[in-house]
């Protein structure tokens, strides 16, 4: 450690040090005077020593405060005494000494109070730090060559209160500092071309998590549909089949998940390879509105293929067997910071999508008119967000991919009976139950500080259990054609809200 000194005989008093240059040949801060006490600001030079720096007053007395310096020492800045009441802020140089820098007062320029540069750019071209307005605010501000003096504003939806720039980046595209927002506190900002709240910055990178859990149950929900669309027709005959399919889920005030739904037509078409066994393969488009308004999804689409098997052969009755492979896609528009204050909002394209495994097994058993089958079944789930880059905000983030799996078994109880020469109804109940399921988790790299490397998991409730109850209606055109209807409400992965699923579709054997 070595004593840097005071100015004053004897090197009695105290000093205080308060920003050093790059190279660390230049330190300054402030110390006591050797002739009246005042604290003065000072530039010392490895090899030359201690400097007063001066003041502003035109008979050099009064209190001065050397802050900051750029990277090679050449400009120093801080606060001092001036003939108006009160201190300036300053800006010192070899060539020029201290000059005053510019203020925001225009009423009453002689009243500036509590002026101060806080930190200079690498180049010493910019500085920032605080002066006072005609209201007597005391205000952050950035001082330049280019612009003059400008106030930055403060977090407050009517723009008054009061605000500090603290400190600037080497190239002087980052102010931080603290500013007056509507709840009467002072908070943390960010500044590049605007104000930010930056601990709201910082949260909105984390609520993206709950964003990306939303939208893969819904893609999950949706492109499950595909491994739904089996039937039989029959050896040596064809068959085809047209649906149309609603997905909602009720709003969850308690959980803050918002109200969805996802639409899809599905084409279908199967072979029968005997009695027993159909083959074929399903294409389908489909749309959600994802009951996130951060998420804005193009429609998407998606295709299966599946074998369903029965015994009995169009009697469903003996073993029931079905398999399906389903794959989907979507394109999205991702938007963060809705629904933060003082947050600009930044958005990326994202590309989701989901791949599913499905195999069930089931027994038919004519009990009656009743025709019950439980059945059991095993899906498996993998869905993945693409990585993705921000645009358009002052504050950026990068995203890594996010990949989840889920892995579901399905215990289901369905009956089913004429109630009419060419009607049927049927009756469904069942459990889902989730072995597995990925929690989201979102990882990345943002210029947000103290956040260039982050990661968040996702806080909102899974249900792991799910039950559900259906209803159907068949209504036979003739032998080889069938309209139907079915009514499906469970409830939903996420949040306590109702899911619902309506399905109408038509059927052709030929």
């Amino acid at each position: 450690m070595t004593d840097l000194g005071t100015l004053r005989a004897g090197n009695a008093g105290t000093s205080f040090v308060s920003g050093v240059s790059a190279d660390g040949v230049f330190v300054v801060g402030r110390t006591a005077t050797n002739d009246i006490g005042s604290d003065r600001a000072f530039l010392w030079e490895e090899g030359n020593g201690m400097t007063d720096l001066g003041t502003l007053r035109s008979d050099g007395l009064g209190v001065s405060h050397a802050v900051d310096l750029s990277a090679n020492g050449d400009v120093v800045v801080g606060m001092s005494a001036s003939d108006d009441p009160g201190s300036r802020a300053f800006r010192w140089t070899a060539v020029g000494g201290m000059q005053a820098l510019e203020t925001l007062r225009t009423i009453a320029p002689t009243d500036s109070t509590t002026a101060i540069a806080y930190a200079v750019t690498a180049d010493g071209s910019v500085i920032v730090g605080q002066d006072v307005n005609d209201f007597n605010e005391q205000r952050a501000v950035r001082w330049s060559d280019t612009y003059g003096v400008e106030d930055l504003g403060t977090l407050t939806s009517d723009n008054r209160g009061d605000s500090t720039a603290y400190d600037i980046s080497d190239d002087g595209r980052t102010i931080v500092g603290a500013a007056q927002a509507d709840d009467g506190r002072m908070h943390a900002f960010i500044y590049r071309t605007t104000m930010q709240d930056l601990a709201n910055v910082a949260l909105s990178l984390g609520a993206i998590v709950e964003d990306d859990a939303i939208a893969v149950a819904a893609q999950q929900d949706t492109v499950g549909a595909l491994i739904g669309e089996g039937f039989l027709v029959g050896a040596g005959r064809n068959g085809f089949s047209i649906s149309g399919n609603l997905l909602s889920t009720g709003s969850d005030n308690g959980e803050g998940i918002g109200s969805g739904t996802a639409r899809s037509g599905l084409l279908s078409y199967g072979y029968g390879v005997s009695d027993q066994v159909t083959l074929g393969a399903t294409i389908g488009i489909f749309g959600n509105s994802l009951g996130t308004d951060a998420i804005d999804a193009d429609n998407g689409y998606g295709a299966s293929l599946w074998a369903e098997f029965s015994q009995g052969g169009l009697d469903r009755t003996g073993w029931q067997g079905s398999a399906a492979l389903a794959w989907g896609q979507q394109d999205a528009t991702i938007t963060r910071g809705l629904g933060f204050t003082n947050v600009t909002r930044a958005t990326g394209d994202i590309d989701l999508d989901t791949r599913v495994v499905h195999a069930s097994l089931g027994f038919g058993v004519q009990s009656g008119t009743w025709l019950l089958t439980p059945s059991v079944g095993l899906t498996h789930f993998r869905t993945e967000r693409s990585g993705y880059a921000e645009a358009g905000s002052d504050t950026l983030a990068s995203y890594d991919k996010l990949t989840m799996d889920r892995t579901t078994l399905t215990l289901a109880l369905e009956g089913e009976t004429r109630v009419s020469e060419v009607g049927r109804l049927s009756l469904g109940a069942g459990i889902e139950h989730d072995l597995s399921a990925d929690r989201a988790r979102v990882s990345g790299t943002s210029d947000v500080p103290g956040l260039a490397a982050f990661g968040f998991n996702s806080g909102i409730d899974r249900n792991d259990t799910r039950g559900f109850v259906s209803v159907g209606y068949r209504h036979d055109i003739n032998a080889n054609s069938v309209v139907s209807f079915d009514l499906d409400v469970g409830q939903a992965q996420l949040g306590s809200g109702v899911q619902t699923g309506m399905r109408v579709g038509y059927q052709m054997r030929f």
